[in-house]
């Protein structure tokens, strides 16, 4: 029985388990699978956990903690957009002292992909407000407050350092005083980190954690990892 045959709920399940990356080329399949992962389930699982050991929690997986998620800008535009997969070709071979995996590594074109058009922070979460926050001292880091979350640009040979930009609404981090989208996110990166000779620069993103005075705080970090894109 082909996978497309099988009812949605059960396509639910199934697409669940699988890899993140797979979640981008899956939902261009067909429109049964494009309505399948815009249900509550998938939608959910675009977020990363509160309880996690890599990365911001309730951050959207396509702001891979490692640097997965790349964009390109032209100018002061955001043009195009890639996610890496990687895939692991076989066993893991042991040659002493380590062991070895081979795996492949690929980008996925998401300059158009919908997921983009989704919150930076997941909507499913109460976050804790400001006045609760200042409370927790150093505190569990899943209760980290979402206005405390602040962007570093990172350009060799430009700045010597890095910028910050930190904006304290009431919950969250926004680009407009809102839970801004991923795409919004990266076109208000491209306004401020645009050249104006008009070259394609390729920005990756990573995110992590800091503790600044006595508060943990989340950190987007945006890197020039080359031209053209």
């Amino acid at each position: 029985m082909p996978i497309t045959t099988l009812p949605p709920e059960l396509l639910t399940l199934i697409l669940l388990s699988t890899p993140f990356p797979t979640h981008l080329t899956a939902s261009a399949v067909s429109p049964l699978w494009s309505s399948i992962f815009s249900s509550l389930p998938l939608q959910k699982s675009r977020y990363v956990p509160k309880f996690t050991t890599s990365g911001l929690p309730n951050l959207h997986k396509l702001l891979d903690f490692n640097g997965g998620f790349r964009f390109t800008i032209q100018g002061d535009k955001a043009v195009s957009y890639k996610f890496r997969q990687t895939q692991v070709l076989g066993p893991r071979r042991k040659k002493a002292p380590r062991i070895y995996t081979t795996t492949w590594e690929s980008w996925i074109d998401i300059t158009h992909h919908p997921f983009l058009n989704e919150p930076i922070f997941s909507p499913f979460t109460t976050y804790l407000s400001p006045e609760e926050s200042e409370k927790l001292s150093y505190g569990p880091r899943e209760y980290m407050v979402l206005d405390n979350f602040f962007i570093e640009v990172h350009v060799p040979g430009v700045y010597p350092n890095y910028i910050s930009i930190g904006n304290t609404k009431s919950t969250n981090w926004s680009v407009h005083g809102k839970n801004g989208t991923v795409r919004e996110l990266c076109e208000f990166l491209a306004e401020m980190m645009g050249f104006e000779d008009g070259e394609p620069y390729e920005v990756a993103l990573a995110n992590g954690w800091k503790i600044w005075g006595n508060r943990w705080v989340g950190v987007l970090v945006a890197r020039f990892v080359g031209q053209g894109g």
